[in-house]
C-alpha cells in the first residue's frame, strides 16, 4: 500500500483492473472484466451506449464502489480503500465528463482555482497564477473572466480540462469528452487532449469513438459490451485489423455514422 493512500508511481501496471464486477440493482453492467494500464499509456475504450464504459471510469476513482473484483490505482486498492485513501485517489485523477459540469454562478479562472484551494490549500494567488497558465496551455487565456455560459462548448470543455489538471493528476479519465459537440469544436478539444498528453506524458482512459483521435494517441483500444471485453489490441490493429465479428461490425458502423 502506498504510503498515506498517496497514488504513486510503480515498476509494473500504473492501473490493475482485476475481475470486477458492477451490478445496479439485477443489471450487470460490468461482468468480470480485467485489464493493465501502464504508466503513460492512453487507452480508449469503446462500445455501445449502456455497455459499462462510464461506470468503469467512476469505478476507477472510486465515484462508484464494485460489487467485487479489484482495482488498484497507483498501488491503492480503490475497492478496499478508507475514506482518506479514496480521498488521495480523486486528488491524483482527473475526470472529465461529456456535459463538462462547470460551476455557472463562476468565472472560468474560479472554476478552474477552487479546486486546488479548497482540496488542496493552495493560496488563492497561486492557484489563480496556476489557472491562468492552464488557460494558456488550453488555448483560451483570454477567458479567465468569463462565464461558462458565454462560452462555446468546446471552449467550456477546455476550461473542464483545465480544471482536472489543476489537481496536477497522474491519471485523467474522459468520458465521451466530444460528444456534445459539433464536428468543428469536436477537433478542437481532441487536439487538446493530445496536447496534454504530449505535454505531460500522463496516462489515460479516454471513452470515445473517434477513430481518427484514437489510432493517433492512443496506445490500445478495448471493445466492451455487456460489461465484457470483446477485443483489445493496439489501437491502429483494432480499428484497421480487428478480428472479431462484433468489432468489425462496431467499428464499421462508427464509418458510416
Amino acid at each position: 500500500m502506498a504510503a498515506g493512500g498517496a497514488i504513486h508511481m510503480t515498476s509494473g501496471p500504473f492501473v490493475s483492473i482485476r475481475d470486477v464486477h458492477k451490478s445496479y440493482g439485477s443489471l450487470k453492467v460490468i461482468n468480470g472484466i480485467s485489464f493493465d494500464i501502464a504508466q503513460g499509456e492512453v487507452l480508449v475504450l469503446c462500445g455501445p451506449s449502456g455497455c459499462g464504459k462510464s461506470t468503469l471510469l467512476r469505478c476507477m476513482n472510486g465515484l462508484e464502489r464494485i460489487d467485487g473484483g479489484d482495482i488498484i490505482v497507483g498501488g491503492v486498492n480503490v475497492a478496499r480503500a478508507s475514506s482518506e485513501e479514496l480521498q488521495h485517489v480523486r486528488m491524483s485523477t482527473g475526470l472529465v465528463f461529456q456535459n463538462f459540469n462547470l460551476f455557472p454562478h463562476m468565472t472560468v479562472l474560479r472554476n478552474i482555482a477552487l479546486a486546488p484551494i479548497k482540496i488542496k490549500g493552495m493560496p488563492a494567488s497561486d492557484a489563480e497564477a496556476l489557472a491562468h497558465l492552464l488557460l494558456e496551455s488550453v488555448g483560451i487565456p483570454e477567458k479567465a473572466d468569463e462565464f461558462p455560459f458565454r462560452l462555446s462548448g468546446g471552449q467550456r470543455q477546455r476550461v473542464a480540462i483545465a480544471r482536472a489538471l489543476a489537481m496536477e493528476p497522474k491519471l485523467m479519465l474522459f468520458d465521451e469528452p466530444t460528444s456534445a459537440l459539433d464536428p468543428e469544436m469536436r477537433e478542437e478539444v481532441l487536439q487538446v487532449i493530445r496536447h496534454v498528453h504530449d505535454v505531460h506524458g500522463m496516462t489515460m482512459v479516454v471513452v470515445t469513438h473517434e477513430i481518427g483521435f484514437a489510432k493517433s494517441v492512443a496506445s490500445r483500444a478495448m471493445l466492451v459490451e455487456s460489461g465484457k471485453i470483446v477485443e483489445e489490441a493496439p489501437a491502429r490493429t483494432f480499428f484497421e485489423h480487428p478480428k472479431e465479428e462484433r468489432t468489425r461490425r462496431f467499428v464499421q458502423a462508427i464509418v458510416n455514422e
